[in-house]
C-alpha cells in the first residue's frame, strides 16, 4: 500500500474539526455536533484533494477529457466562423458534415491528435533529455491557450455585436463579426501566449527566491561576500515587465468577460426594457472582470516582491545579529562604570561622608571609591565613557531602525490594504456569480432536452443576483480584513520595539538592569521573521469546483460521438434521441467528477509556490553542483530594475551602515562585475526550456527537484554555495534539499478560462 507523503500527514493533522472544543465552550453536544459538521466536509474535502493530487490521475483523466471538449469546440468554431452570416444553421451543418467520411475520418484525426498531445504534454516532464517529450510538455499549454483565445474571443465579439443589433433593432452590426472576431481572437492568443511565458518566468523567480531565503536560514554563519552575493541574485521584474503584464492583465480580462458575462442573453428572448437592463448588468459583471484580473495581476507581482523583502530581512538580519548581540554585551560593562562615577551617586557617598543624611556611615570600600572617583582623572575619564556610550547606544538605534524599516515594509507588503480588499471582494462575488452561472446553463441544457423553454423571470433573476454577490463579498471580505488589522498590537507590527525597550532599560544609568542581551536578541530577532498576513478564505477555489462540475460537456461529448443517433424535426434541426439523453446523463456525471476532481486537486492538493520541503531529500554537494549545466531563465526581463530601487527600496539598500567605521567584521570578497557574469539566455518564449507548471497544463508531481538543482547551477551561486575561508566551520559540507515537491502558484483564474 503507498505510504502517505508527508505533505498529507501534515494537512491530515491541520485540519482535524474539534466539536469537543466547541462544547467545552457551553454549547450543547448536538449543536457543537452540527456546528463542526462544515468543518469536517471542509477536512475531508482537502485530504481528498491532496490524495488526487499526489496520485496525479485525475489530471490524466482530466487532459483526456478536455482535449476532447476543445477538439468539438474547434469544429463548431470552424463551421461558426464559415457560416457567420449565412441563413443556415451552423450546428445543422456541423451534423451533415460529420456524417461523410471526410468529416468522419478529420474529426476523429483531430480528437486523437489532441488527446494524445494533451496526455502527453501533461505526462512529459520539460526537463526531459528527450527532445519530443520535452517539446511536447513545453508547447502543448501555448497550444491550448491559442485554441481558447480564438474561440474566447470570437464568441465574445459576436456575442456584444449581437446584443447591439437586438438594441438597435437591425442586423447592422453582423458584418462586424468575422473581421472583428478573428482580429482579436489573435491579438488574445498572442497575448495569452506572451503572457503565460511572463508568468512562467515570474514562477520560477518566486521558486528562485524562496529557496536562496530557505538557504539563508539554514545558514548562520554568512560572511560578507555571501551576503552580498545573495542580495546580487535575488530575482526581480523590471517596470516595463510590469506595465506590460498589467496590460496584458487588461486585454485577456475584456475578451474573457465578453466570452463569460453576455453569453447569458441569449438563453431567452426579453422585453427591450428587461434586455436593455439586464444589459447592463452584464457589463457591470464585465468591467468588474477587468478590474479583478488587473488586481490578480498587481496580487501576482506583489508577491515577487513578497519574497524580495523577505529575503532583505533576512541577510539584515544575517549581517548585524552578531553585530548586535555583541554591541549590547560591550554596552553592560560600560553602564556600570558610568554608574559609578555618576555625579548622582558620587554625591550621595558624599553627604553620607559629611553625615547630612540619615544613612549609615560610608564603609571603608565605599571610602575608598569615593576618593579614587572624584580624582580629575576619573572626571576625565568619566567623559570618555560617556561618548563611547552614547556613541554605542546611537549605533545600536541605526541598527534597530534598519530592522524596524524592513520588517515594515514587509508587513505593509503582506496585509492588504482597503483598496485591495474591495477588490479581492469582487474577486470573490465574482467567482460566486460565475459559479451561478455554470448551474444556469446546466438547467438551460437540460430545459432543451426536455423541449421546455427558459423562463426568462429565472435569467433577470440570475443576472441581477450578481449584483448581490458582489455587495456581499465586498461587504465580507472589507470586513474580515478591518478586524484582523485592528488585531495588530504594536508588538506584531514592529518586535523590535522590544529591544528599545531593553535598550533604555540597560542604559539607566540611576539603576542598571542586567543583561542577558545574547537571548534577548535571539528572541526578538527569530519573531521578526514571522509575519501574519491576511487571512485568505477558500471561496475562489470552491467556487472553481462548482463551476467546473458543470454537466454541459459531458452532454456535447454525447451528442459528438452519437452524431448518426440524432433524430431531425420538420424544420430541418437535429434533436437527441431518448438513448443519447439516457448516456449523457451518465456522460454528465462522468464528466463533472472529473472536472470537479481536477479543480479540487487544483485549489487545495498543491503546496504554495514559495513552498520548499527538506524532507526525503538527496545530499547535494555544493562545490560539485556549482560548475554544472545552466540552465536558467532569461534574466534580461528580470535584472535589478533601477525605476523600482528608487521608488521602494533606495533607502533600504543605499542607507550608510550603523557601523561604516568599524566595519561589521566580515571581509567583504564580491567578484567584480558579478551582475555582468549572470548567465543570458535569450527571451524567446521557445527558448525556454523549463517553465513552471501552468494554471491549466498540470502534471504529475515532479519526481525531483528542478527548483533546488536551478539555484545550485545558478552561475552567481558559485559564491553562494561556496564556503567562504573566513566563515565558521560547519558540521558537514553538504546541505539537504527535498525532491519530489509540487510547488505551484494558488492563482486560478487569471485570463486562462
Amino acid at each position: 500500500m503507498k505510504s502517505k507523503s508527508e505533505s498529507f500527514k501534515k494537512v491530515e493533522e491541520e485540519l482535524k474539526p474539534d466539536a469537543e472544543e466547541m462544547y467545552k465552550k457551553g454549547l450543547s453536544q448536538a449543536l457543537a455536533f452540527m456546528l463542526a459538521i462544515p468543518g469536517r466536509l471542509d477536512a475531508q474535502a482537502r485530504l481528498l484533494a491532496k490524495k488526487l493530487h499526489d496520485d496525479g490521475d485525475i489530471y490524466i483523466a482530466y487532459s483526456v477529457t478536455d482535449a476532447f471538449n476543445l477538439s468539438i469546440s474547434n469544429l463548431k468554431l470552424f463551421w461558426d466562423l464559415l457560416l457567420t452570416n449565412s441563413s443556415r444553421n451552423s450546428a445543422d451543418a456541423l451534423h451533415d458534415w460529420l456524417l461523410t467520411p471526410v468529416g468522419i475520418s478529420i474529426a476523429i484525426t483531430e480528437s486523437i491528435s489532441l488527446i494524445a498531445l494533451s496526455v502527453m504534454g501533461n505526462y512529459f516532464d520539460e526537463k526531459d533529455k528527450n527532445w519530443f517529450k520535452s517539446a511536447v510538455a513545453t508547447y502543448w499549454p501555448y497550444l491550448r491557450d491559442v485554441m481558447k483565445a480564438l474561440k474566447n474571443a470570437y464568441k465574445g465579439i459576436r456575442s456584444l455585436l449581437q446584443i447591439a443589433n437586438v438594441l438597435d433593432n437591425s442586423k447592422a452590426f453582423n458584418f462586424l463579426i468575422l473581421p472583428m472576431g478573428l482580429s482579436f481572437g489573435i491579438l488574445a492568443a498572442l497575448n495569452r501566449i506572451w503572457y503565460r511565458h511572463m508568468l512562467s518566468i515570474r514562477k520560477e523567480s518566486m521558486r528562485l527566491n524562496a529557496k536562496y531565503l530557505d538557504m539563508i536560514q539554514d545558514r548562520k554563519d554568512l560572511a560578507a561576500n555571501e551576503i552580498e552575493e545573495f542580495r546580487a541574485a535575488v530575482r526581480r521584474q523590471t517596470t516595463r515587465v510590469r506595465v506590460m503584464a498589467l496590460m496584458a492583465a487588461t486585454y485577456g480580462g475584456i475578451i474573457d468577460s465578453l466570452y463569460l458575462y453576455l453569453g447569458v442573453m441569449s438563453l431567452c428572448p426579453l422585453s427591450i426594457p428587461a434586455f436593455a437592463i439586464m444589459t447592463a448588468f452584464s457589463l457591470i459583471y464585465c468591467v468588474t472582470c477587468v478590474a479583478t484580473r488587473l488586481y490578480e495581476e498587481y496580487d501576482y507581482q506583489r508577491k515577487l516582491v513578497i519574497t524580495q523583502a523577505k529575503i532583505e530581512l533576512a541577510l539584515y538580519t544575517q549581517e548585524y545579529r552578531d553585530i548586535l548581540t555583541q554591541k549590547f554585551a560591550e554596552l553592560e560593562p560600560l553602564t556600570l562604570e558610568i554608574s559609578k562615577r555618576s555625579s548622582a551617586y558620587l554625591g550621595s557617598l558624599a553627604k553620607r561622608a559629611l553625615g547630612d543624611t540619615e544613612l549609615d556611615a560610608l564603609s571603608a570600600d565605599e571610602k575608598q571609591h569615593l576618593e579614587e572617583y572624584t580624582q580629575p582623572r576619573e572626571k576625565h575619564n568619566y567623559k570618555e565613557f560617556k561618548e563611547q556610550h552614547e556613541a554605542l547606544t546611537s549605533e545600536i538605534y541605526e541598527i534597530l531602525k534598519g530592522f524596524a524599516e524592513r520588517r515594515q515594509r514587509l508587513q505593509d507588503l503582506v496585509l492588504l490594504s482597503d483598496s485591495s480588499a474591495f477588490l479581492a471582494g469582487l474577486k470573490n462575488g465574482l467567482a460566486a456569480y460565475g459559479a451561478v452561472a455554470s448551474m444556469v446553463f446546466s438547467a438551460a441544457t437540460f430545459l432543451t432536452l426536455a423541449s421546455v423553454p427558459f423562463p426568462p423571470l429565472l435569467v433577470i433573476a440570475f443576472v441581477s443576483s450578481g449584483l448581490a454577490l458582489l455587495i456581499g463579498f465586498v461587504a465580507y471580505t472589507m470586513y474580515a480584513n478591518y478586524k484582523h488589522r485592528i488585531q495588530q498590537t504594536p508588538e506584531k507590527r514592529d518586535p523590535y520595539s522590544r529591544l528599545s525597550d531593553f535598550l533604555k532599560n540597560c542604559t539607566d544609568l540611576q539603576d542598571p538592569e542586567k543583561m542577558s542581551a545574547q537571548e534577548e536578541v535571539a528572541a526578538v530577532l527569530a519573531e521578526g521573521l514571522l509575519l501574519d498576513p491576511s487571512p485568505q478564505q477558500p471561496f475562489q477555489e470552491w467556487f472553481e469546483v462548482v463551476r467546473a462540475a458543470n454537466p454541459n460537456k459531458g452532454l456535447k461529448a454525447t451528442d459528438f460521438i452519437l452524431n448518426p443517433l440524432q433524430d431531425v424535426d420538420k424544420n430541418g434541426h437535429y434533436h437527441d434521441t431518448p438513448l443519447m439523453v439516457g448516456l449523457g446523463v451518465v456522460s454528465s456525471v462522468v464528466h463533472s467528477l472529473i472536472l470537479g476532481g481536477r479543480a479540487l486537486a487544483r485549489g487545495f492538493g498543491r503546496d504554495a509556490i514559495d513552498a520548499v520541503s527538506k524532507k526525503d531529500s538527496q545530499d547535494i554537494e555544493m562545490q560539485n553542483m556549482a560548475g554544472k549545466g545552466q540552465d536558467y531563465p532569461p534574466f534580461d526581463d528580470y535584472e535589478e530594475d533601477k525605476t523600482y530601487d528608487e521608488a521602494e527600496v533606495k533607502d533600504l539598500k543605499e542607507q550608510p551602515s550603523p557601523t561604516s567605521k568599524q566595519g561589521s567584521g566580515r571581509p567583504v570578497e564580491r567578484h567584480p562585475d558579478s551582475r555582468n557574469n549572470f548567465h543570458r539566455r535569450s527571451t524567446s518564449m521557445f527558448s525556454l526550456s523549463s517553465h513552471p507548471e501552468s494554471d491549466i497544463s498540470i502534471s504529475r508531481p515532479s519526481q525531483d527537484d528542478a527548483v533546488s538543482i536551478k539555484a545550485l547551477n545558478s552561475p552567481r551561486s558559485r559564491g553562494i554555495f561556496s564556503r567562504s575561508d573566513n566563515s565558521k566551520p560547519t558540521d558537514s559540507s553538504r546541505l539537504t534539499y527535498a525532491a519530489g515537491t509540487s510547488i505551484i502558484s494558488s492563482d486560478t483564474s487569471m485570463g486562462l478560462m
